[in-house]
């Protein structure tokens, strides 16, 4: 959380490989808890600003943090949806 959080204070693009690292490490760290693909992650990511209790926990590190892992999140998908296939 540290490490985002200091993206976002340093205004960082969510899109930016800087953001987007971490936005992976994220994304692999929920396959702990279940197997995500990336329809999921993007309806976690608009849950992180539509859910207030979502915004509250993320906002609490730094005040708009929650739109921020949402833009970062959201651009995670958009990059690996246009990926290749791996064979």
């Amino acid at each position: 959380m540290r490490q985002i959080t200091a993206l976002a204070e340093a205004s960082e693009d969510p899109a930016g490989a800087h953001v987007q690292q971490p936005i992976a490490r994220h994304y692999n760290g929920l396959r702990h808890f279940y197997d995500p693909n990336l329809h999921m992650y993007r309806g976690l990511a608009d849950t992180f600003v539509a859910d207030p209790r979502f915004a509250a926990y993320y906002d609490k590190y730094k005040p708009g943090l929650a739109l921020f892992m949402k833009n970062a999140m959201v651009a995670f998908c958009d990059t690996q949806a246009n990926l290749p296939a791996k064979e």
